[in-house]
């Protein structure tokens, strides 16, 4: 064991440096993923993938800022590859479940997770979207119509927002996997 030393049939001490922490069996399929992960990156280049990862956030960021009554909470310079949003009308549960119909998938941050933060910008509960959800919109609208955050489902037609704005093609697929 790595937490603590069996010192005797009835009896163990709990370490007193950051062994304490580590579990007896190792995840040895994680170790030779992140290495692969690792090596990966290194090929590709950091700044590389960071400038790519970029770029599909802020083009995610910049269609959903086009739609009439969704709103992009995310602040900074420098923002990150997770878009947040939030849709005038519904909850983010509700653009999550409508979402999910769609096989688009993302997740809900609640403002409990960061309760400063959504107190001092008085911010609802919010929708995630993040990796494949975001390239996948960023890199092109899809050409099938469909209803982006499911119009249809919150009881809105597919089609157009009252903006005239089409919204059936700003939307990225799940993919399994």
């Amino acid at each position: 064991m790595r937490a603590a030393d069996w010192v005797a049939p009835d009896r163990y001490e709990i370490r007193r440096d950051g062994r304490r922490f580590e579990e007896w069996e190792q995840d040895y399929a994680g170790k030779i993923g992140l290495t692969c992960a690792i090596e990966y990156a290194l090929e590709w280049g950091v700044d590389s993938i960071w400038e790519r990862v970029r770029a599909n956030a802020e083009r995610l960021r910049s269609l959903l800022e086009e739609i009439d009554g969704v709103t992009v909470h995310d602040p900074g310079a420098v923002r990150c590859g997770i878009v947040t949003f939030a849709a005038r009308g519904a909850s983010a549960q509700q653009v999550k479940a409508a979402l999910a119909r769609e096989q688009i998938n993302v997740s809900v941050s609640p403002t409990t997770s960061a309760v400063i933060d959504a107190l001092e910008r008085e911010l609802p509960d919010l929708v995630r979207a993040e990796r494949a959800s975001v390239q996948r919109a960023a890199l092109g609208h899809r050409r099938r119509r469909r209803s982006f955050l499911g119009r249809k489902s919150l009881g809105r037609p597919a089609g157009k927002l009252d903006s005239g704005h089409e919204y059936g093609s700003h939307h990225s697929r799940r993919t399994n996997g």
